[in-house]
């Protein structure tokens, strides 16, 4: 019990014959490995992955809620743009590399909350924010953009 986090990538791939063969290959792939080999190719499929998950990151999931959710903490799933990821980074690198706890509560904040975790600016928060931003980064430069990301919470 507690504050879990995730962040999902889904591509959209498409098996319609004006598609590049390099997409209809992959959109082959996909539906083979959920047993569907026989499924003409005039179908498409929305490939979702697990990029990135948290455990009571407070700072960071407050960082969603406020740049992301509207300040609505809802334990809801939200769409979450490229810019906004690569600004998450560029915080997270800017606050860890800075190891000072007076800007890392001025720039990232945590939050308290039901089983939310530490607020304190210690070992683990700093940790947290070199992982995410360490995370984040290599996640943007290895997707393309026609990869479309999702943050939700539970707690």
């Amino acid at each position: 019990m507690g504050l879990d986090m995730y962040l999902e990538a889904r591509k959209f791939v498409a098996g319609w014959d004006f598609k590049p063969e390099e997409e209809r290959k992959l959109y082959r792939t996909v539906v083979e490995a959920v047993g569907m080999q026989d499924v003409h190719d005039d179908r498409f499929a929305t490939v979702s992955v697990n990029v990135a998950y948290w455990r009571k990151a407070n700072h960071i999931h407050d960082w969603f809620v406020q740049n992301v959710q509207g300040g609505e903490d809802d334990c809801k799933t939200y769409d979450v743009s490229r810019e906004q990821l690569k600004d998450l980074a560029e915080l997270c690198e800017r606050v860890y590399k800075s190891g000072d706890p007076d800007l890392a509560e001025e720039l990232l904040p945590t939050a308290s909350g039901f089983f939310f975790g530490d607020t304190q600016y210690d070992e683990y928060y700093f940790q947290e924010t070199e992982r995410t931003a360490k995370m984040l980064g290599e996640l943007i430069a290895k997707t393309g953009n026609d990869v479309d990301f999702y943050y939700n919470s539970s707690w």
